[in-house]
């Protein structure tokens, strides 16, 4: 059964406007079987002088889940879910996991690199207790099991996320101007010397004799011990608990090892993580105090190629895209995958990036991710999501909302009762033809025009202008020289209606054609 799914979604727990329970409200009274929340996380932006970086830097971040508390979010997602089985509920967060400087803010050149470069990063629900379609209102992650998987994220701008160190040290250091000062401030009063030290003798002329007179507490070595001791409370004080982070966003440029890093991190720990928005881009500038900070984030849809291990990327969102065209970008990554040169292929899904209802026009239901379950349970469904058993589709606002009813292929014979694969399978045949269906229609049952195209191994194979509903079926017979080939489809509708396929593989393991 397909289920429909709203994913990248963001709550009051971080920049969302609405609480969990209004957005599950909402998600039922449109429909909506599936929520992927992602919560801001790790999005604190430090920046110090090279000078006093160690002991000081300036913070500049966005609401973010770290600040309403994972253990409170959790328990608030689980109230919600066992209220109300629908829709499902689903634990994750959106990230940028590496940024960096450069320029100076004394030059006034000072720019901050890839705060935008985000991916969004799902929890795997708990393997204990696995519930069935019976056990709806289960809410599968556990506080401490989920609670530690987000804080053990390696991203730059996770506060648990560091160590101790030789860095340490040095943020150490205002310790040893805090007992200089002490000293200074207190050893007049006798603190660190004899009693006797607290008085002077002074010459008296006219009595001629020298007299014994308390020395003054306010000296001037007393007042400047008074403000050492003051200066190094405070940088002790901002400098705790002296751990330092992980990842330095004072370094160059690091590409995408970080990014890989926090890939690999997630998939030991059973988790997804998609890239975000790839072909988005963001430059503005934002003063604070008469200082002014450029932030530049470049399109990055070369990190489907350059990265691997992630479970895919947000093909389909209120935006123009191209990584989907004929070809390009996510062709060469799946092709990468059918030569052998790509661990798994990139799943398309389609992502909402959504706030507040209005929001650049946005409704919650503008952009879906259509998953295709046997059961209606959340295992299901982060299992779909993993092997690409998803579509995605944008809808016509008060037009066309398509569904890809079907889209199949299976080997052909008298009486061929073996597998039929959909969108993430597999097919293994023996030689011979496959047969591929395909059918379209449009959820409102209107009659709408569609462009249907039809991609084999990166190149256009087939392209319909028609009418859904819709519906076609072919024989096709296998090339001799590609043991391993894929089809997808898109479905182009009126306006920004769009459907975006994730492809079907048919692998040929009869060994004549390899």
């Amino acid at each position: 059964m397909q289920l429909v799914a709203v994913l990248h979604v963001h709550t009051t727990a971080s920049s969302g406007a609405m609480h969990p329970a209004q957005i599950a409200r909402a998600a039922r009274e449109a429909g909506i079987d599936v929520l992927l929340l992602t919560e801001n996380f790790g999005y604190r932006f430090r920046y110090g002088h090279a000078l006093i970086r160690r002991f000081v830097e300036v913070t500049q971040s966005t609401p973010m889940l770290e600040d309403f508390g994972i253990d409170a979010y959790l328990a608030e997602l689980r109230r919600v879910q066992e209220m109300n089985p629908s829709p499902l509920l689903f634990v994750g967060i959106e990230t940028p996991p590496y940024y960096y400087w450069t320029g100076s803010l004394l030059a006034g050149d000072l720019v901050l690199h890839d705060m935008q470069r985000n991916l969004l990063v799902f929890a795997p629900p708990s393997s204990a207790g696995r519930e069935t379609a019976a056990g709806a209102g289960v809410f599968p992650y556990p506080a401490a099991e989920t609670r530690d998987f987000i804080e053990g994220l390696p991203t730059a701008g996770n506060r648990y996320y560091r160590h101790y160190g030789f860095g340490s040290l040095l943020l150490l250091l205002p310790g040893l101007v805090l007992v200089i000062g002490s000293w200074r401030a207190l050893a007049r009063a006798g603190v660190f010397r004899p009693a006797s030290y607290a008085f002077a003798y002074v010459l008296d002329e006219k009595k001629g004799r020298y007299l014994r007179r308390r020395r003054s507490p306010l000296g001037r070595r007393e007042i400047f011990g008074t403000i050492l001791c003051a200066a190094g409370a405070t940088l002790l004080y901002v400098n705790f608990p002296f751990s330092v982070p992980r990842l330095d966003p004072y370094g160059a440029d690091r590409g995408y090892e970080p990014f890989g890093a926090l890939i690999d991190e997630v998939g030991e720990n059973n988790g997804l993580v998609f890239w975000s928005m790839p072909e988005a881009d963001d430059y503005h500038e934002f003063g604070r105090a008469g200082v002014r900070v450029r932030l530049s984030t470049e399109s990055h849809k070369d990190a489907l190629l350059e990265t691997d291990g992630y479970a895919g990327f947000g093909a389909v969102y209120a935006d123009n895209t191209t990584a989907t065209d004929i070809g390009d970008t996510w062709d060469r990554a799946l092709l990468e995958y059918t030569r052998g040169d790509r661990n798994n292929p990139p799943w398309a899904v389609g992502e909402s990036a959504f706030h507040f209802a209005g929001q650049a026009g946005k409704q919650l239901d503008d952009i879906l991710t259509v998953v295709l379950v046997r059961e209606r349970t959340h295992h299901a469904v982060f299992e779909a999501l993993a092997n690409g058993r998803v579509y995605a589709t944008q809808i016509q606002r008060d037009g066309a909302d398509l569904r890809l009813t079907e889209f199949a292929i299976s080997g052909v014979g008298v009486g061929y009762e073996g597998p039929v694969a959909r969108s993430g399978d597999t097919l293994e045949v023996s030689g011979g033809e496959i047969e591929v269906s395909l059918r379209v229609d449009e959820a409102g049952e209107h009659s709408v025009p569609i462009q249907v195209t039809i991609v084999r191994d990166g190149e256009l194979y087939r392209r319909i202008d028609t009418v859904a509903p819709f519906e076609i079926a072919w024989l096709e017979t296998l090339e001799q020289d590609a043991p391993t080939t894929y089809y997808r489809v898109m479905v182009r509708g009126p306006g920004p209606a769009l459907i975006v396929s994730n492809p079907i593989f048919v692998r040929d393991s009869s060994g004549a054609n390899r």
